[in-house]
């Protein structure tokens, strides 16, 4: 049984709240859980370096253990705990009065260079570098969001709701539009108007 429904009608700004805002509200949603899972993910591989004074030895240990499991090129994951246990040590002698309550990756790689303590703690040093030199992909909600003003300014300002639904759709999701084999579709573009 084929049901004809009645096609609702939207005044243009609901037609560009449905169309447009919402999908891009949508796609700011998911780079924002996105940007939350790398959070977490950073925050289990390489948090126990600035949060060490609230740990015990153990979960330090068991940490850097995993740290040096994720980056085995990198960090000798025999020496690198036993290292990382002593430099908690170290960063508690210098913390007079207890003022540095969770310092920070920048203050303790500070530490390790300005006592020259490279040689001394070569794995901890690399494992502060790394940290501080991961690209943590933070913007692309942003960017996402800011497509909007490339897309509809002043030189497109009448612009249909369709044209800008479609631009909009083809800014934010730039990466999927990489993918597609544009040869292709010219072809089939052409077959059709030969038609």
């Amino acid at each position: 049984m084929i049901r004809n429904e009645e096609e609702t009608t939207f005044s243009g700004q609901e037609k560009f709240r449905v169309e447009t805002f919402i999908v891009i509200m949508d796609k700011l949603d998911i780079c924002l859980l996105k940007r939350l899972e790398q959070y977490n993910d950073l925050d289990r591989k390489f948090g126990f370096l600035t949060y060490f004074k609230s740990m015990t030895e153990e979960e330090i240990v068991d940490m850097a253990k995993n740290l040096g499991k994720i980056y085995p090129d990198d960090l000798d994951c025999d020496i690198f705990p036993e290292e990382m246990i002593h430099f908690t040590k170290l960063v508690d002698e210098q913390d007079e009065e207890g003022k540095i309550k969770m310092p920070s990756a920048l203050k303790c790689l500070q530490i390790i260079h300005d006592n020259k303590l490279k040689s001394v703690f070569p794995n901890v040093e690399v494992a502060y570098r790394l940290y501080l030199c991961l690209p943590v992909a933070n913007c692309s909600a942003e960017r996402a969001f800011s497509k909007l003003k490339r897309v509809k300014n002043e030189l497109r300002s009448t612009m249909k709701n369709p044209r800008l639904n479609a631009l909009s759709l083809m800014t934010i999701e730039r990466s999927l539009l990489k993918e597609i084999n544009t040869d292709e579709i010219i072809v089939e573009f052409q077959k059709k108007k030969r038609k």
